[in-house]
């Protein structure tokens, strides 16, 4: 992904692109294993996007991200788990953009849903990365003297 479009190179080498309309500027964006694509886009808005393999707009709705880059994790049920920074908070959002989960974190810039059902949050302001469980409950935790960004756990 860059600002303004999508590019994806198959096993041959084939090249396809989607360009996103008006200056709409790309953010975040991951491809699904059912071959959807999941954007966080801005223009005057954020918003969260989806569409199909071919670009073709499927939903969308308002999102409150401040930071580009990074991951964007969809959530097996079509829900959206998102690190905003700004209300101090990591929500999951339904299809509709409802908020359906939430638990306070200081400036998230990431957030993952793990197998186990916990979910993994980075901050921009700890310079750690926190693992905490359905109540919001941390269990486990890595911290660094630089900010971290991204964070795995299986």
């Amino acid at each position: 992904a860059t600002r303004g479009q999508l590019i994806e190179v198959d096993a041959e080498g084939k090249l396809t692109s989607i360009e996103r309309p008006n200056g709409e500027v790309i953010m975040k964006a991951k491809k699904l294993p059912n071959g959807e694509i999941a954007l966080i886009t801005q223009l005057g808005t954020t918003r969260f996007v989806l569409l199909r393999a071919n670009g073709q707009e499927i939903r969308s709705f308002n999102v409150d991200l401040r930071y580009s880059g990074g991951r964007i994790d969809v959530l097996p049920n079509g829900n959206l788990l998102l690190p905003e920074a700004g209300a101090n908070r990591v929500v999951e959002l339904d299809k509709l953009g409802d908020v359906v989960w939430e638990v306070a974190a200081e400036q998230p810039i990431g957030a993952v849903r793990l197998p186990n059902g916990h979910t993994l949050i980075t901050s921009m302001s700890e310079h750690r990365a926190v693992e905490v469980d359905r109540d919001g409950k941390e269990v486990w935790q890595y911290r660094q003297d630089t900010r971290v960004t991204r964070a795995f756990r299986r």
